[in-house]
């Protein structure tokens, strides 16, 4: 398991509980999700935990997604802030802890720790920029661009960056994926 070591300088607010619940939405019956099975609110089903396989209750749903989110808190508080507390450069709002966390539940500890966003943001990159790759980071699934995955990919960027202005004129790298995937669904279908 990942190693935590930073004293937790957020937690989720009631609105972001519910932004994450939103975005991983419930389900009581495992399904598949990358290179094995998750439950409840997107709970990666684990060695140890194959009794999951045989459904959950929406009570264990409520106890499982609360240690999973503090879990992800801390893997947030760890990668912006020290065991003192202080801030690896300006530190976060609550709404960019929040987004980040939704991201990591998202992504794992792995991949959030060695993404390039998280080290955007530790270099004290600028809101603009690291909202417009926030919205390209890991949205492909099997390889191909994913709708759920871009759309999600744009709630947390704006919620993490709620006064942001709109982005200049012209086309954005960020964009041009929105239509890329856009195009392929509609050849697809």
């Amino acid at each position: 398991m990942y190693p935590l070591f930073s004293e937790l300088i957020f937690a989720m607010s009631d609105n972001g509980v519910k932004l994450l619940k939103r975005l991983e939405g419930l389900r009581l019956q495992p399904y598949p999700d990358g290179t094995g099975y998750a439950i409840g609110y997107g709970h990666f089903i684990e060695s140890g935990e194959e009794w999951m396989m045989n459904g959950i209750t929406a009570d264990q749903a409520e106890s499982i997604f609360e240690n999973d989110l503090q879990y992800y808190e801390q893997v947030v508080s760890d990668a912006f802030y020290n065991s003192a507390g202080d801030a690896y450069g300006a530190g976060l709002t609550q709404e960019q802890f929040e987004a980040l966390v939704c991201f990591a539940f998202d992504v794992g500890p792995d991949g959030f720790d060695n993404s390039k966003l998280v080290q955007l943001i530790q270099a004290g990159s600028d809101a603009r920029t690291v909202h417009d790759f926030w919205l390209t980071s890991f949205v492909t699934s099997a390889g191909l661009p994913d709708a759920g995955l871009v759309s999600r990919r744009k709630i947390e960027a704006d919620y993490a960056f709620p006064n942001l202005p709109a982005a200049k004129k012209g086309t954005s790298w960020a964009w041009l994926l929105i239509l890329g995937v856009g195009g392929y669904l509609y050849t697809k279908s």
